[in-house]
C-alpha cells in the first residue's frame, strides 16, 4: 500500500474504498475496473453493506454474506495512521479507490482523516472529489463543531499548506457545477482534474489570481498586496492554482480531441497557472501513455509553487 504509478503524485492512501457513479465521467471508472483484482475476495453482510467499517470474521460460505461490490463503500480505520509511518516527505493522493466525501462516509470518519493530515505536516495531501458540496461542509460546519474555534479561524484565514483540495470534472456542465463550490472552500492549493476530458471546457474566469479593477477591468497584474498595479484597486480573487488534464484509459475509452486538451493548456498558460498533461485517450491517441510522443506543446508537466 502506498507506491503508485500515478504520474502527479508519489503515494496513494485509501482509508476509504468503493464508490458510486454521479456523472458521465464515472462511466468507465478506472477504480471500478481494478476493484475485483484488489478486493475480489472481500465479503459483506447481505443486509448491511453500506460503509462497512471492519473486515468481517470468517464470512466464507455463509449465506448471510455475499461478495463485495465496488458500490459497497468501506471505511478502513486500520489504515488511518499509514502516513504517520512514511518518513520521507511526499505527495499523497487521498482515496484513489474512492471519494472521501461520498455520502456513505460518515463525517466523523472524514474528521479522523483530517486529523491524520494535521499530524503529518511533512507530507502534502491531494484530495480529489466529485462531491464538493460535502467538502465545503467540512470547512463550514463540521470542523467548527469538532475543533477549537481558534483552529477553525486559522483554517479560514490561512488553510493548512499541506492539504490541497480539488474537484474532478469532465465537461462544461460539471465544471460549472463543481468548480464554484471548490472556490468557496478555503484551501492553500485548489486544483481541478479534467479527466476524462469528454468535451471542450472553458474556465478562464476561474484560473489563478486576479483583481476586478473599476478602471482597468479584470486584471492579473497585481502587487504583493493583491492591488492593481495601475490604480491600486484591491478586490482580489483567488481561483484555481493547478490543472491536471487527461483522457480515458481502458478497453471502452471515449475519445479526447487534441484541441480540447490544447485549449485547457492555453487557458492555464494565459493565466500563469501550472498545467499537467497526464495522458491522452486510448480511443484516439496512438500512444496515449507515452508522454514523449505527445504533441510538443502538450508535453507540459508542471506543479504548483507550493510543492
Amino acid at each position: 500500500m502506498g507506491k503508485t504509478k500515478i504520474s502527479w503524485t508519489d503515494k496513494v492512501w485509501n482509508p476509504v474504498t468503493g464508490c458510486t457513479k454521479v456523472s458521465a465521467g464515472c462511466k468507465n471508472c478506472w477504480a471500478e475496473r481494478v476493484f475485483p483484482r484488489i478486493y475480489g475476495r472481500d465479503r459483506v453482510p447481505v443486509n448491511d453493506a453500506a460503509c462497512i467499517t471492519n473486515r468481517d470474521p470468517d464470512p466464507a460460505n455463509n449465506e448471510h454474506f455475499r461478495s463485495r461490490r465496488f458500490t459497497d463503500v468501506r471505511c478502513h480505520p486500520e489504515r488511518l495512521e499509514q502516513p504517520l509511518h512514511w518518513r520521507k516527505p511526499c505527495r499523497i493522493f487521498v482515496n484513489s479507490m474512492s471519494d472521501l466525501f461520498h455520502e456513505s462516509v460518515h463525517r466523523d470518519f472524514i474528521l479522523r482523516v483530517w486529523h491524520v493530515m494535521q499530524r503529518c505536516p511533512n507530507h502534502t495531501f491531494q484530495i480529489l472529489t466529485k462531491r464538493p458540496w460535502r467538502m465545503k461542509q467540512l470547512i463550514q460546519e463540521w470542523l467548527p463543531a469538532a475543533l477549537p474555534l481558534a483552529y477553525f479561524h486559522d483554517i479560514q484565514e490561512s488553510p493548512p499548506p499541506n492539504v490541497w483540495l480539488g474537484v474532478s470534472v469532465e465537461n462544461q456542465k460539471t465544471a460549472d457545477e463543481r468548480i464554484p463550490l471548490l472556490l468557496q472552500t478555503p484551501a492553500s492549493v485548489r486544483f481541478v482534474s479534467v479527466e476524462p476530458l469528454l468535451g471542450p471546457v472553458d474556465f478562464t474566469d476561474k484560473l489563478g489570481q486576479w483583481a476586478d479593477c473599476p478602471e482597468h477591468g479584470r486584471i492579473r497584474r497585481v502587487d504583493e498586496d493583491g492591488c492593481c498595479l495601475g490604480c491600486g484597486a484591491d478586490s482580489m480573487h483567488y481561483g484555481l492554482d493547478w490543472v491536471l488534464c487527461g483522457g480515458e484509459s481502458g478497453p471502452k475509452a471515449r475519445p479526447m480531441e487534441e484541441a480540447w486538451a490544447r485549449s485547457v493548456m492555453l487557458q492555464c498558460k494565459s493565466a500563469g497557472v501550472p498545467f499537467f498533461m497526464k495522458q491522452g485517450s486510448k480511443a484516439n491517441w496512438s500512444d496515449f501513455k507515452n508522454f514523449e510522443s505527445f504533441p510538443k506543446d502538450l508535453q507540459v508537466r508542471e506543479f504548483p509553487n507550493a510543492i
